[in-house]
C-alpha cells in the first residue's frame, strides 16, 4: 500500500491535473488563491485515492511496438463537442455535472459515451489523462495564437519601421526611431509592398485555400485597388512589378515570375510568411510545395523558391514550439534537403555558402541578414532595429526578420506604441482574427 501511494504521489499526471485545476479556478473562474489551491489539493488527493482503489496494471516488459501519434493541429482528433467535454475534466466535475454545463445540456449517459470516445481517440485510459491532455492542449493553443498574431504584426511593424530608412547605407543609420522622416515621405506606421502583398496572400489562403489563381487576383487587387494597404502604392520592386504586369496580361500564375538568375530579388520572400502561418500544421514536404509554387507568381528561379521554402520551414518549426533558434534553422535545413525538388534542392549549397549580410535586395542576402538580426537579438525590438541598421532594403529586411521575431516572442513582445501607431489597423486585424481560428 505504501509503495502504491508513493507511486501515485509521484505520478506526473496527478500533479498536472492538480496544477491545471488550480489555474482554471484561479484565472477563468476567479476563485481566491486559497480556494483555488484547496481545490487543486483535493483533486490530487482524489487522484491518489482512485489509484489506490483501482490500481493500474503493471507496465509490460515488452518494448513499445509503436509511438503514439502527435495531436493534430487545432485538436482535430476530437469533435467540437468532445473538446467541450474534455475542457471540463480538469475541474474535477462528475459526468452528470459536466452534462448540465454543456450547451445544450446532455444526460449523464451521453457524457459517459463522450468520455469513452475521447479516451479512444486520444489513446488514453483515464479521466485524469484526458484532463492532463486538455491542460497541455489549451496552453499550446494559446501559445500558437500569440505566435501567429505576433508573426503577422511583427512583419507589418518591421516593414513600417524600415520604410523611412530604405536605400540609406548602413553608415548613415546609427539610431533607429519610430516615425523617422525619411525615404518615401510616408506617415509613421505605413507598411509597403512587403506588407500589402503579405496580407493579400494571407487573405487568399484563408478564403480560398491554396489557389495560385486566387493569390494572383488578390495581388492585383493590392496593386490596382484599395485592398491590403493603408494608402496609395508608393514602391514596388522591379521584378515583382514585371510579374504583376504579366499576370494582368493573362500569363498563368506559375509562369509569371522571372526565371533568370538576375531575377532573384527578395520580392517573393517578403510576402511568403502566410504560407507558413496558415500551413503551420502541414507536413514539411507539402509546405515546401506550397512555398515554391507561391514564389513562382513573382520569382520563379529555383534559388528564390528554395529560400522561400527554407523561411517557411523555419517559421513552422518556431510556431511548433522550438525555442532554440539554431535548432530551428538546422531542422529547416534538414527538411529542405530531404524534400525540395531536385532542381531546387541544388540551390541549397549556394544558400548555405553565402557569407554577405548587407540587407540588400538579393534574396539570399535578405534571408541571412534577417536571420542574423533575429538570431543575435534578445527581443523583437532589437531584432527589427538591427535589421534596419543593415541599411539598403531596410523595410524588407525588417519585415522578414520581424515575422521571425514576432512568431518567436509573440504579439506582446512588439512595442505597444509601435502597434498603436500602425495605420489601417482594421485591415490587418480582421485577417489576424481569422488566422487565429486555425490555431
Amino acid at each position: 500500500m505504501a509503495a502504491a501511494a508513493r507511486r501515485e504521489l509521484i505520478d506526473p499526471l496527478g500533479w498536472a491535473l492538480a496544477l491545471g485545476t488550480f489555474l482554471v479556478n484561479l484565472l477563468p473562474l476567479h476563485e481566491s488563491l486559497p480556494q483555488a489551491a484547496g481545490i487543486g489539493v483535493v483533486v490530487l488527493i482524489v487522484k491518489v485515492g482512485a489509484g489506490l482503489l483501482w490500481p493500474r496494471a503493471k507496465a509490460s516488459t515488452e518494448p513499445y511496438s509503436r509511438v503514439r501519434p502527435p495531436l493534430a493541429p487545432g485538436g482535430s482528433r476530437l469533435t467540437a463537442r468532445q473538446l467541450e467535454v474534455a475542457s471540463f475534466t480538469p475541474l474535477g466535475l462528475s459526468n452528470k455535472e459536466i452534462g448540465l454545463k454543456l450547451v445544450p445540456p446532455v444526460k449523464e449517459r451521453g457524457v459517459d459515451k463522450h468520455i469513452a470516445d475521447i479516451m479512444r481517440r486520444l489513446d488514453v485510459h483515464s479521466r485524469e489523462e484526458i484532463a492532463a491532455w486538455y491542460v497541455r492542449y489549451a496552453a499550446d493553443t494559446e501559445r500558437k495564437k500569440t505566435c501567429l498574431a505576433g508573426a503577422v504584426w511583427g512583419h507589418l511593424v518591421g516593414d513600417a519601421l524600415g520604410v523611412p530608412y530604405e536605400f540609406a547605407p548602413a553608415s548613415e543609420i546609427s539610431v533607429v526611431t519610430w516615425g523617422h522622416k525619411g525615404t518615401h515621405g510616408q506617415p509613421a506606421g505605413t507598411w509597403s509592398d512587403d506588407g500589402g502583398l503579405m496580407l493579400a496572400l494571407l487573405d487568399s489562403l484563408l478564403s480560398a485555400g491554396f489557389d495560385v489563381a486566387d493569390q494572383a487576383n488578390r495581388a492585383l487587387r493590392w496593386l490596382d485597388g484599395p485592398d491590403y494597404k493603408p494608402g496609395p502604392v508608393f514602391d514596388v520592386g522591379n521584378t515583382t512589378k514585371l510579374a504583376l504586369d504579366r499576370l494582368k496580361s493573362g500569363t498563368p500564375p506559375e509562369q509569371a515570375g522571372g526565371r533568370d538568375e538576375q531575377d532573384n530579388g527578395n520580392g517573393s520572400l517578403m510576402r511568403i510568411l502566410p504560407v507558413a502561418l496558415v500551413g503551420h500544421g502541414l507536413e514539411p514536404e507539402r509546405l515546401i510545395v506550397q512555398a515554391c509554387r507561391s514564389s513562382k507568381l513573382t520569382h520563379a528561379h529555383p534559388r528564390s523558391q528554395a529560400v522561400c521554402a527554407l523561411y517557411c520551414l523555419v517559421v513552422q518549426v518556431i510556431v511548433g514550439g522550438e525555442t532554440r533558434r539554431d535548432q530551428a534553422l538546422a531542422q529547416a535545413l534538414v527538411s529542405a534537403s530531404r524534400h525540395l525538388p531536385p532542381g531546387v534542392k541544388a540551390e541549397l549549397e549556394t544558400i548555405r555558402r553565402h557569407s554577405q549580410r548587407s540587407g540588400s535586395t538579393y534574396v539570399v542576402d535578405a534571408f541571412w541578414s534577417a536571420w542574423e538580426a533575429f538570431a543575435a537579438s534578445a527581443s523583437y525590438r532589437e531584432t527589427v532595429e538591427r535589421a534596419v541598421r543593415y541599411g539598403n532594403d531596410t523595410d524588407t529586411t525588417a519585415a522578414i526578420a520581424g515575422g521571425l521575431a514576432g512568431a518567436y516572442w509573440g504579439l506582446d513582445a512588439i512595442p505597444a506604441e509601435w502597434r498603436r501607431g500602425m495605420r489601417a489597423q482594421e485591415t490587418a486585424s480582421r485577417l489576424v482574427d481569422r488566422l487565429l481560428r486555425t490555431a
